[in-house]
């Protein structure tokens, strides 16, 4: 079929199984630019292309060093590196952390929108925060109930060492 040949087309106006809208299209079993370069990459060709590539950048070729840069530093991804003042533990109590978020914005330290992300992060980790919070309650309790049996009993070995006294004297 060659371009001048009117293209097949349906009724309905689709083009006829097998008949392109683009009959000088890519061929059938042709390849990608991105296959040939993979194949090259593999065949050992890789190592030499990034050492010319890198004598570029070295040469003074700008957007070598940009390519270099943007792949070697490390940049923040989405914004600036925001501290939030949280104490020990903190980090996985919610409400304290909404509420340095909320001081922050408040202050001026941060802007509305690093505090929407900070919330958008929090809503993420809400599960993961809830249950470290329950853990921690249950330590805090076990910890207190430990104290109490103890002062228990040092107080029932008090009272039996008394009792003993009492019956040696």
């Amino acid at each position: 079929m060659s371009l001048s040949d009117p293209v097949e087309r349906r009724a309905d106006g689709r083009f006829a199984p097998g008949a392109s809208g683009n009959p000088a299209g890519r061929p059938k079993g042709a390849r990608s630019l991105n296959a040939r370069l993979a194949e090259v990459l593999a065949e050992g060709e890789g190592d030499s292309l990034l050492r010319q590539y890198l004598a570029l950048a070295h040469g003074g070729d700008r957007v070598a060093l940009r390519f270099f840069a943007q792949r070697l530093l490390d940049a923040p991804r989405g914004g600036r590196l925001v501290r939030l003042p949280l104490g020990d533990g903190a980090e996985f109590d919610a409400a304290v952390f909404h509420a340095a978020a909320g001081r922050a914005l408040a202050d001026g330290e941060i802007t509305p929108a690093e505090a929407f992300e900070i919330g958008r992060y929090l809503a993420t980790r809400q599960p993961t925060m809830k249950a470290h919070l329950v853990e921690r309650r249950l330590a805090e309790a076990d910890a207190i109930d430990a104290a109490a049996a103890a002062e228990e009993e040092a107080q029932a070995e008090a009272e039996a060492a008394a009792s003993v006294r009492a019956h040696l004297v």
